[in-house]
């Protein structure tokens, strides 16, 4: 009797060994989906031995931080199909035009507005154009962590 239930319980333990490397597997192919999806919103725009004004990398950036909402936006679609789903989904999507707004302005005042840049009150210079991409940069980071949330929680990862 003891052989059985040894047998037994070694028998789950290696079903659960597979699940868990199953699932690892599983978690491991959303993970290079993610990364091709991001991958996706990268400008051919930039280019290795190619030096950018600060416009230049600020347009850029904005590109692909477009191409990036778009593709959040996809996800939150397919994730938000049934008819009770509808309404959280545009708030979602209200809110995600609300947070890109407050985030860069949080961001530009931060970056733009503090002592670093403006001294005193008679201060006529700023941190330059290279500040005014900080924004930019960081939302893109932000809209990148949002669409690896999204894809991998959809998918139980």
């Amino acid at each position: 009797m003891k052989i059985k239930w040894i047998i037994v319980c070694l028998s789950m333990l290696f079903c659960f060994d597979m699940k868990a490397k199953a699932e690892e597997v599983n978690c491991q192919k959303v993970e290079q989906e993610v990364q091709a999806l991001l991958t996706k919103c990268v400008s051919p725009k930039w280019q290795k031995d190619q030096l950018y004004s600060d416009a230049e990398m600020i347009e850029i950036t904005n590109e692909e931080n477009e191409c990036l909402k778009v593709e959040l936006q996809k996800l939150i679609n397919q994730n938000f199909l049934l008819a009770k789903q509808q309404k959280p989904k545009e708030k979602l999507l209200q809110d995600i035009d609300i947070l890109q707004q407050s985030y860069q302005n949080t961001y530009f005042a931060l970056a733009n507005q503090s002592s670093r840049c403006i001294e005193s009150e008679e201060d006529i210079f700023s941190c330059g154009t290279a500040a005014k991409m900080i924004p930019s940069a960081l939302w893109q980071k932000q809209l990148q962590e949002l669409i690896r949330f999204t894809y991998d929680y959809s998918r139980g990862c």
